[in-house]
């Protein structure tokens, strides 16, 4: 009885796929690395933009009634926080 054995395939090896999926798992890390460097850059300009219209909208208030808008302390001391929300002055520009 003659056994039949098929040609050799072509096959990856155990090791050429570890070897692959290391080399994918070292790019995954590099990319996740970016995208989170990215979000903190983004983070930091919304922070800044959002500083500048703070600052637009008081000089606007300064123009407007000749003073700049008062500080929440003023707030306390008047008797309480606009719409019942301690910490947050209303908004300047309607």
């Amino acid at each position: 009885m003659r056994l039949l054995i098929s040609p050799a395939r072509p096959a990856f090896t155990l090791v050429e796929l570890l070897v692959v999926v290391a080399i994918l798992v070292v790019l995954a890390m590099l990319a996740t690395v970016t995208l989170s460097a990215a979000f903190d850059y983004v983070t930091e300009v919304r922070a800044r933009n959002e500083i500048e219209q703070l600052a637009d909208a008081c000089e606007a208030f300064k123009l407007k009634y000749g003073r700049y808008p008062p500080s929440h302390i003023h707030l306390r001391e008047k008797g309480g926080y606009p719409e019942g929300q301690p910490g947050l002055l209303p908004p300047v520009l309607s």
